[in-house]
């Protein structure tokens, strides 16, 4: 049975379907109080505001969200993002990756190790953001322990991966979004960069 359609957001339906003059007051409102609220938390939820220009991530994320809307209303689509909190989560969350990885080049090459290790070994579950030890899914949040000291390289690789993502789910005592996880396991690929 095919799933049932989506219905468009009321304020997008209406930033569509608007005249000229109207259209731009309504793309303001959409995006000051759909997009801009989903951004700033994903964002806020990756980045550290010392360490890098969250704002900066935010704005860039707004323009290509605007661009988009105006290019849909332009072509005259009528349902061009079947649900926009979707796609707004979609476009801050590649916006945040492209920064890590052109940052953090080890660091995304550790995050993507992580989440193949939790989604493909059998100790470990992966659901959405949330991993930790297999059995314990729907349990309360863990609480993320620090990193291990002398934390090093050959520890996020292989079955060593496996060992150290182990000890580090039991120490928190229940699931953990994934990026906790990288957060605690960064410093043993670029010490000089993450401390």
């Amino acid at each position: 049975m095919p799933a049932a359609p989506v219905a468009t957001a009321p304020l997008l339906r209406e930033f569509l379907e608007s005249d000229e003059h109207t259209s731009d007051g309504v793309l303001d409102v959409l995006v000051q109080q759909e997009a801009l609220p989903v951004i700033r938390a994903i964002v806020g939820s990756r980045f550290d505001r010392e360490e890098h220009d969250a704002e900066d991530i935010c704005n860039d994320v707004v323009l290509q969200i605007t661009r988009r809307l105006r290019a849909a209303r332009h072509a005259r689509e009528q349902e061009p993002i079947a649900s926009f909190r979707a796609y707004v989560a979609t476009a801050a969350y590649r916006a945040c990756d492209a920064v890590l990885r052109d940052k953090y080049p080890e660091r995304h090459r550790l995050y993507n190790r992580v989440r193949y290790t939790l989604s493909h070994h059998r100790a470990f579950f992966l659901d959405g953001a949330s991993c930790g030890l297999a059995g314990r899914e729907g349990r309360n949040a863990g609480t993320v322990p620090p990193a291990p000291g002398g934390l090093r390289d050959e520890d996020v690789r292989g079955e060593r991966l496996v060992m150290t993502l182990t000890k580090l789910f039991a120490a928190a005592g229940g699931p953990l979004d994934v990026d906790a996880v990288i957060r605690v396991l960064a410093p043993a690929v670029e010490p000089e960069k993450l401390r």
